[in-house]
């Protein structure tokens, strides 16, 4: 449900996707590649039951919210806090959490950057997002810590579109901090961790055609104090062809991961990836895209 106050502000409640990571606020459907990079795949926000209030000018954006915490959709409010298998808040309900993400419009329109594609003829835009969440309990709403727990994200990116060309880059962190954790979940007491990601894409269209080339980049750096800290790193080549615009497209990539698996570069078979202890697993992704 939501309300518009008219002048830039509007208000909303119920389930949603919280104002963070911009790659997982752009829809499935308006990506440029096949699927959302692996940093997404860790730091990506979620859907979540909150409120949140909204300022959109002409060329700047604030969204606030306070939320059940990332990733907390269709919890019921008495379940305890989860984890994932990289020890990330991954269901169940934080105690308290908020949201905030800040855009500037540097040039060009907001439905712009509604994509990350550009299609021949677009004037050029850019637009700079920052982003911060904070969410914790204690012990009486989480499954594995017997004390005080916090989870803390942040996010910048800058997105760039022009005459049938794109860019996108993004720097992601986050830090854990959970206290009284017990041996069977960690073997210690206490467990810190700061995390980073890193993801960069670049489209171009062919000029008079519908074919559009790109190239992503994405890098996991796990926290030093992870058992397995080394650098996880992806790269994806592949293209789109646009048979009648987002509506009806045509994709093909080849993801190759670069490193053996880590933490935080977790095997999920819906990127996809299995998560060979060996470097250098491939993966052969083709999707057909139709919209009504």
């Amino acid at each position: 449900v939501g309300y518009d106050f008219n002048e830039g502000w509007s208000l909303r409640w119920g389930q949603f996707k919280l104002p963070f990571l911009r790659e997982y606020l752009v829809s499935s459907a308006h990506q440029l590649a096949v699927e959302r990079s692996e940093v997404s795949d860790v730091f990506q926000q979620g859907r979540a039951q909150g409120i949140e209030l909204e300022y959109k000018g002409e060329s700047f954006k604030w969204d606030l919210s306070v939320s059940d915490g990332f990733n907390s959709a269709n919890s019921d409010f008495t379940t305890p806090r989860l984890v994932g298998a990289n020890f990330i808040p991954n269901g169940g309900e934080a105690e308290w959490a908020f949201t905030t993400r800040f855009e500037f419009l540097f040039a060009g329109d907001w439905d712009a950057f509604k994509d990350f594609t550009s299609p021949a003829g677009a004037d050029f835009g850019m637009m700079l997002g920052v982003a911060g969440h904070i969410e914790g309990g204690d012990s009486d709403n989480s499954s594995f810590s017997t004390d005080d727990w916090s989870y803390y994200a942040w996010t910048a990116d800058l997105s760039f579109e022009g005459d049938g060309w794109n860019a996108f880059i993004a720097f992601n962190g986050s830090y854990t901090a959970y206290d009284g954790v017990p041996d069977g979940l960690g073997g210690t007491e206490d467990l810190d961790y700061d995390d980073y990601g890193l993801v960069a894409q670049f489209g171009l269209l062919i000029p008079n055609t519908d074919w559009e080339p790109y190239i992503r980049y994405s890098l996991l750096m796990p926290s030093s104090d992870r058992a397995n800290d080394d650098d996880f790193s992806t790269l994806t080549f592949g293209v789109n062809y646009y048979m009648h615009g987002q509506a009806a497209k045509f994709s093909a990539d080849v993801v190759y991961y670069i490193d053996s698996v880590n933490e935080l570069g977790t095997p999920d078979t819906g990127i996809p990836y299995l998560g060979d202890d060996d470097d250098g697993e491939i993966a052969i992704r083709l999707q057909w895209q139709l919209l009504f």
